[in-house]
């Protein structure tokens, strides 16, 4: 008796709650452990009420850059270039192409071409 491999769509099963992927879960949890440093400064400063509205801005900001993709449409310039790309990846490419100083490392110029090239 021989044995068959049976294919299964296993594309949903690495989602918590239907909405969160593994990445944009891991950008919440990290806009949530920001946003209570934010917090308890705001509370010393007794504005406890701020302090709760700006990490719940905070999570919602970070959850939006690890799960949304910017849409595909030839509306604008920026959109036709970038559509279908997560927003973190458009944010690193940003950081390392402009050479922004975060955290004491530069990073590297690079050009990005779209297109054929033809020499």
């Amino acid at each position: 008796m021989r044995s068959y491999l049976i294919p299964r769509n296993v594309k949903g099963e690495t989602r918590i709650l239907t909405y969160f992927t593994p990445k944009s879960f891991a950008f919440t949890v990290a806009g949530i452990l920001f946003g209570t440093v934010i917090f308890f400064i705001f509370n010393l400063l007794t504005l406890k009420v701020t302090g709760i509205i700006l990490l719940g801005i905070i999570s919602l900001i970070s959850f939006i850059i690890g799960a949304l993709k910017i849409p595909e449409t030839n509306a604008f310039a920026f959109f036709k270039d970038t559509g279908g790309e997560a927003i973190d990846d458009i944010i690193r490419r940003y950081v390392k192409f402009k050479g922004v100083r975060f955290l004491g490392v530069r990073g590297r110029k690079k050009i990005y071409i779209y297109g054929r090239r033809e020499d």
